[in-house]
């Protein structure tokens, strides 16, 4: 587990402070952080993570900070993205998560750099590895199992990453999938 550097953490949020178009959900060992939100964006947040915490300034925050999930209203893959690696470069890894989200984590942090780890931990090879995803966020995780999933309803580019595409979620998808390849 490797968090952001607090000087990384710091410069994050004042670039996201200055683009009038980002909502920071500030995702940390105790739960997230996230400052006044509206009623409809406050129930997005809730449905995702149970513990989270109004703040009055993301840099008041004391805890020990994983990730940055950013809303871009504008588009993740047409601005928020490449703004962020414009000012930031390799020192984090900026991921897409939805059309308007994106993942903002310390440089070579990933699902797959995880997957990869707890393989090797588990001893557990590709090729009895089953891996779930929908979006780019998760691109490098797919890759490092041979039972690699596109969730029905995902990204078309992520689709092609994959060896198998599974129903939605709605549907019970990966339940699906396991009991037909794995029980």
């Amino acid at each position: 587990v490797f968090p952001l550097e607090r000087d990384v953490y710091e410069k994050v949020i004042s670039v996201c402070a200055e683009t009038e178009d980002f909502t920071v959900i500030v995702c940390a060992e105790n739960g997230v952080y996230h400052l006044d939100l509206d009623e409809d964006f406050t129930k997005d947040v809730t449905r995702f993570y149970k513990f989270h915490n109004t703040v009055c300034d993301f840099l008041d925050i004391k805890d020990t900070i994983y990730k940055l999930a950013v809303c871009d209203k504008k588009g993740v893959l047409r601005h928020g993205k490449p703004l962020l690696e414009g000012v930031f470069g390799d020192k984090l890894n900026i991921q897409a998560s939805g059309e308007f989200w994106m993942d903002v984590m310390a440089g070579g942090v990933s699902k797959g750099a995880a997957l990869r780890a707890l393989q090797k931990t588990l001893g557990v090879t590709r090729a009895e590895t089953m891996a779930f995803g929908d979006y780019f966020n998760d691109a490098d995780m797919l890759m490092s199992a041979d039972y690699s999933f596109c969730m029905e309803n995902g990204h078309e580019d992520v689709k092609k990453l994959c060896r198998f595409v599974a129903p939605d979620n709605n549907s019970g998808g990966v339940t699906k999938c396991i009991r037909k390849f794995a029980l």
